[in-house]
């Protein structure tokens, strides 16, 4: 492990990602409870530039107040028109979803677009198509909605369905099977063909015993992750339903809460990367002819705390990591590999 920069931020760390087109740039959503009003958050997103020759390895080249805590966010993953064209970026917060353009050069300019207030807080999103999200919120519900990435034209929300009782923590929607998944604080787990997201027979459904709070595809496998520190993989049939057929487990002594699936560097075999509660970050090792899942490395210098932030990208055969965490507002960025 090769540290890049680690630093406390001034607000408890939720979400990190690396920008899309450049690897020496992050943003961080991060948020308090108001010192006025204990059930309200107020929220804060940083954008950082990685800079060897300033002391610290960094600088924090945008800060951004929203009203409501920032619970997630993303950069569109989708193409822009030129490759020094802003980039749309959306956050999930606790009181509506917010979108956005980031300009990186010449100067870096975030332009505030439209903003959906919710009475529901905002909890996971992601694009699914260069003007479209899917989010899940503390209603239990998923949303479906459209945005033409404009100062004036309001966000048309396509479609709402509620799926669960508690908070829908996690959704997932996978291009490559055309499955949506959403799992709850409660346990319970969908996987449903997104244009049948409003048919409940079309639904597979499985009742956990504890929350799910991650998910995770690539090519024919899910994998599922929750409170009880266990990552679980399942191989998926599509026909004429999801559904989904256990492979195998692997329990990492801590909730599992973010997971990314990446090729091995060597053998038939894909590397796995999960943040944890309290047990640090963990990278495993599926073996795609054995199909059993190993432990291989882990990341623990910052076991005892809440990793709820992570993202990675591979640079130079080596996986570039970045992770944030809640409880003592650290953002750590290094080298795995």
């Amino acid at each position: 492990m090769e540290t890049i920069i680690e630093e406390d931020l001034p607000m408890q760390v939720d979400c990190i990602q690396w920008h899309p087109t450049s690897d020496e740039i992050m943003a961080v959503g991060a948020y308090q409870l108001s010192p006025t009003t204990t059930d309200t958050r107020i929220g804060r997103l940083y954008v950082i530039q990685l800079t060897p020759n300033v002391p610290g390895g960094f600088s924090v080249v945008l800060e951004y107040e929203t009203p409501g805590g920032v619970l997630d966010f993303k950069f569109s993953p989708y193409p822009t028109p030129t490759p020094h064209s802003p980039t749309p970026l959306a956050l999930a917060t606790s009181t509506g979803l917010y979108t956005f353009t980031l300009q990186i050069t010449p100067t870096f300019t975030l332009t505030p677009l439209i903003t959906m207030e919710t009475t529901a807080m905002c909890l996971y999103l992601q694009w699914i198509s260069p003007v479209s999200l899917i989010f899940s919120d503390g209603d239990g519900c998923i949303n479906l909605l459209d945005t033409e990435l404009t100062t004036e034209t309001p966000m048309h929300l396509r479609k709402r369905k509620k799926l669960h009782e508690a908070l829908t923590w996690i959704c997932h929607y996978s291009n490559e099977q055309d499955v949506l998944y959403a799992g709850c604080d409660d346990g319970k787990f969908n996987a449903v063909k997104l244009e049948n997201l409003s048919k409940e027979e079309l639904h597979w459904v499985k009742k956990f015993e504890v929350g799910v709070t991650s998910i995770a595809t690539r090519e024919d496998i899910v994998s599922i992750g929750g409170y009880d520190d266990t990552l679980r993989l399942y191989k998926l049939s599509n026909t004429p339903k999801p559904t989904l057929t256990p492979l195998t487990s692997l329990n990492l002594q801590g909730a599992v809460w973010r997971t990314f699936i990446l090729p091995s560097f060597h053998g038939n075999a894909w590397t796995f990367v999960v943040s944890t509660a309290r047990k640090g970050i963990k990278f495993l090792e599926y073996d795609l002819d054995s199909k059993s899942l190993s432990l291989i490395s882990e990341e623990m210098k910052y076991e005892g705390f809440l990793a709820y932030g992570l993202d990675v990208r591979i640079e130079d055969k080596r996986l570039k990591i970045a992770s944030g965490y809640f409880d003592n507002n650290v953002i750590h960025a290094f080298y795995w590999g």
